[in-house]
């Protein structure tokens, strides 16, 4: 059995509601993307860097023998500026790093695509697991928000830092041995 349209509809109003609790816009829309797929735009409050920032989450479309027990609610935020493509080689090095460190999520680029007008992008991407026949929790959620926006900033940090050679390699430094003292 998975999630229908109505369930995914049901959820997201109910996470839009746990959102505007805490404080964010949000709204739900009913189709979105190519999969029609209801979605959950949120507003998250201004980070240290002052940009917008606007996560979206939505349900993953997956077949019935690949979610038997669970519902996969994919959450979704992207950096807005694409980034030149000789910058490529240190952000990609960054993003490795900053994966083995993050809290939740992974970081990841996405390449472009010239034919669609889809430039490249720096993204962070969660998926929260629930079991199929219950409600995603308010509280992972809205934990889950808070964490993710905490990365987003962290990721817009280390994108402006990778621009000057001599702060990337500062901060390649920071966190190889953030992730040393990890392991020790």
């Amino acid at each position: 059995m998975s999630i229908t349209w109505e369930e995914q509809v049901k959820d997201l109003i109910s996470l839009k509601e746990c959102a505007e609790d805490m404080g964010m816009k949000a709204e739900v829309v009913p189709h979105a993307g190519k999969e029609k797929n209801p979605a959950l735009s949120i507003e998250l409050p201004l980070g240290s860097s002052g940009k917008e920032r606007t996560l979206v989450c939505c349900f993953l479309p997956l077949e019935e023998d690949q979610s038997q027990f669970c519902k996969y609610l994919q959450m979704y935020i992207e950096l807005a500026s694409p980034l030149p493509d000789e910058d490529m080689p240190v952000v990609l090095l960054l993003i490795n790093q900053i994966n083995q460190i993050l809290s939740v999520g992974q970081c990841f680029w996405r390449m472009g695509n010239d034919e669609e007008g889809l430039p490249g992008a720096i993204g962070i991407r969660y998926t929260l697991a629930t079991p199929l026949d219950s409600p995603v929790d308010d509280g992972c959620f809205g934990e889950s928000i808070i964490l993710m926006a905490d990365a987003f900033d962290f990721l817009d940090y280390v994108l402006e830092a990778s621009k000057d050679k001599e702060k990337a390699k500062e901060l390649l430094e920071n966190m190889e041995r953030t992730i040393q003292e990890a392991l020790l």
